[in-house]
């Protein structure tokens, strides 16, 4: 699972127009230019999310991410001749596969034939099989053992439990023994097309560069047979039943409260980023006040946001000592009925507006970061991606103390999960109580 937090653009950032386009094989270009960049990013988002992987084949995505990024000597070709200007990373979330291209900028054709190889022209090998599921296993038994991810994955498989796309990214280990080579083909060939794809591009280039080159390189790829229905979640009603959780075996206790979230292109969205920064993003926040500043109760506080368009969901989260376990879940609930009931202080909202605004002024400052959060926004976000990206300063300052509704998040779809070590169980468990 990837920890790419959403935040809104800041209006101390210089505006720069955004280019984009659509190749006639439904590739998606979008740039931005970045004049201080010294390297060009290309992010590219093959819009296959969650919700089309099946119970026996959960994290069959992320295996695929593993696979193309598998090293040059695992696959029937050398990559490697370009020398160390190229570097390519992959993530999963329950949206997209994103593989992520950083080059010097003379070489962004030859970075571009790279993505094209990688992404439509692969041809898996049994080796790269192999190494894929080895990662995914471990990234698997890491979240397993690592109490805040656990809670995150427990989290949203309660909240969407039944639904498509509510496993965890990494899939579970049964599917792990299920998923073969032919299955993995099959769902690259099946998934992996230019009209699913889009591909964002920031750098010190100019946009007729940028679209020439793109164009050249792609644009004898063939479109696929994507169903616009199946990009689509539609979740269930809300759930209205709490649920408390018990994992025995790990010495640092965690206590949850979380909700389903709005998408990117919600009207909500802004108020819903604002919230959560209030509530446990940064030392000014009521968490970190609470139960760090005043009382020493807690480890560490935080909060998430994460607007997918499958499983989206918002959380809060502290990690504590066993023994201030219900101390803590008493702290928690209480900020959250003083805010439903009284709403925020002027001055802690306009705090959390510029912590928002600011944090994403801070992931302005390269193309990597460019290229990544403007190729989400519009993946995510859809026709709103590009306006909600250039118009989210002032969608942060419009919004007000009744604009922060804490029980849309965090009342109906209530959640809390505690962690506690259980000296005669050394493995981890999870229990219903």
């Amino acid at each position: 699972m990837i920890g790419w937090t959403c935040w809104p653009v800041s209006a101390a950032i210089p505006s720069l127009p955004i280019h984009t386009a659509v190749l006639d094989n439904g590739l998606r270009v979008i740039f931005r230019q970045c004049p201080a960049a010294a390297t060009t990013t290309c992010a590219a988002f093959v819009q296959v999310n969650g919700a089309q992987e099946r119970n026996l084949t959960a994290g069959i995505r992320q295996l695929i991410q593993f696979m193309i990024e598998a090293p040059a000597g695992l696959t029937s070709e050398p990559t490697s001749s370009h020398g160390p200007t190229i570097r390519l990373e992959g993530f999963t979330t329950r949206d997209y596969v994103e593989l992520v291209m950083q080059c010097v900028p003379g070489d962004l054709a030859v970075g571009l034939k790279e993505l094209r190889q990688r992404l439509f022209e692969a041809e898996f090998t049994a080796a790269q099989l192999e190494v894929g599921i080895r990662r995914l296993r471990r990234s698997l038994a890491c979240g397993d053992q690592t109490p805040v991810s656990f809670v995150i994955d427990t989290l949203v498989s309660r909240l969407y439990y039944g639904q498509p796309g509510w496993w965890p990214t990494s899939g579970t280990f049964a599917a792990t023994g299920a998923i073969g080579l032919n299955e993995a083909r099959k769902f690259y060939q099946s998934h992996f097309f230019p009209n699913a794809t889009t591909i964002a591009v920031a750098g010190p280039l100019d946009w007729q560069m940028v679209h020439s080159t793109v164009t050249d390189v792609f644009e004898t790829v063939l479109p696929g047979p994507v169903d616009s229905q199946s990009l689509r979640f539609v979740p269930q009603a809300d759930w209205d039943e709490p649920w408390h959780g018990l994992m025995t075996g790990i010495d640092t206790s965690v206590v949850a409260v979380g909700g389903r979230a709005p998408s990117i292109d919600s009207e909500d969205y802004p108020a819903a980023a604002v919230l959560t920064t209030l509530l446990g993003s940064g030392m000014g926040s009521r968490l970190y006040q609470v139960l760090r500043e005043k009382r020493a109760l807690a480890y560490t506080t935080e909060a998430g946001l994460t607007p997918a368009n499958v499983c989206g969901y918002v959380y809060l989260l502290a990690t504590c000592s066993a023994s201030d376990i219900d101390t803590v879940q008493q702290l928690i609930g209480a900020q959250l009925s003083d805010i439903a009931q009284q709403g925020p202080q002027p001055d802690e909202l306009q705090r959390a507006k510029r912590y928002v605004q600011g944090s994403f002024a801070l992931n302005q400052q390269s193309s990597y970061d460019i290229a990544h959060y403007l190729g989400m926004f519009v993946v995510c976000g859809g026709g709103e991606g590009v306006p909600t990206y250039q118009r989210f300063a002032q969608l942060i300052d419009a919004v007000s103390r009744s604009n922060v509704c804490v029980s849309r998040y965090f009342s109906r779809q209530r959640l809390s999960f505690c962690k506690q070590l259980d000296q005669l169980t050394p493995l981890v468990r999870w229990e219903e109580t």
